[in-house]
């Protein structure tokens, strides 16, 4: 990725976040959990339980509908930070930002539109100037109350012209852990996982999709076998049941 297209991208994602977050709420708040409840108005949300700490959710235009999937086998700051991540896709999809798409990085996009809808500059900035302590007490602070990866908020500090040691700014996220139980901040329930399942949403649009003989009883069954075993159990039987009937025919 050239420097060009990265500053582009940086660019495009503060503006569209920046609108978003007027449209939204008026004014600059820490978003947090509500992020996930701003997904679910604009899309069918499938939360899984995929234990696998490089995948954290995905995008999907199928049947006609937009899906996100979350999962939530991520610790609760990974989980909020991808689906604002997820959130940048899912408004290019729904052609509310209107850029071919060849013209821009989107994934750095993504990056920069969750980091400004999760962390809104003036926020950030009025927090690390008034929070007390070294700059290590002020990341854990922040990370807290935008309830954001350590590792992001770092980042963020450093895209808005702040000095952050190279050394901090190498921590991972297992590393800041460490040290804010060094630190003495107490546990955070968002370093934690919860994991659970949930795909009701995309397993009702699936039936509604059969019922309206839009798509195959077959082509069901594969769009639902890893999330609703049982479901997709039904519907290979139903396709088994007419086939049997249609030999009889014959």
């Amino acid at each position: 990725m050239t420097i060009t297209r990265k500053i582009q991208a940086e660019k495009t994602a503060k503006v569209y976040a920046g609108a978003f977050l007027k449209d939204y709420l008026g004014e600059e708040v820490f978003l947090g959990s509500e992020i996930e409840k701003v997904l679910a108005k604009k899309a069918s949300i499938i939360y899984q339980k995929v234990e696998d700490s490089s995948y954290y959710g995905a995008a999907i235009h199928m049947l006609d509908k937009h899906i996100i999937a979350i999962n939530t086998f991520q610790p609760l700051r990974i989980r909020y930070y991808s689906a604002a991540h997820e959130l940048w896709h899912l408004q290019y999809e729904s052609n509310e930002i209107p850029i071919p798409y060849e013209s821009l990085d989107h994934e750095r996009a993504a990056d920069h539109f969750a980091a400004n809808v999760m962390m809104p500059e003036n926020l950030v900035e009025s927090l690390l100037r008034n929070l007390q302590g070294d700059i290590s007490d002020k990341v854990i602070e922040i990370a807290d109350l935008s309830s954001m990866p350590y590792v992001a908020v770092t980042r963020r500090l450093r895209e808005l012209g702040n000095k952050i040691p190279t050394l901090i700014i190498k921590r991972t996220e297992e590393e800041w852990k460490i040290i804010r139980k060094e630190l003495g901040f107490p546990p955070s329930y968002l370093d934690e996982s919860y994991p659970f399942e949930q795909f009701s949403d995309f397993s009702k649009e699936v039936d509604k999709q059969v019922r309206d003989n839009k798509i195959t009883l077959e082509m069901a069954f594969n769009l639902i076998k890893h999330i609703d075993p049982k479901k997709a159990e039904e519907y290979w039987i139903q396709r088994q049941q007419l086939k049997d009937e249609w030999l009889d025919d014959e």
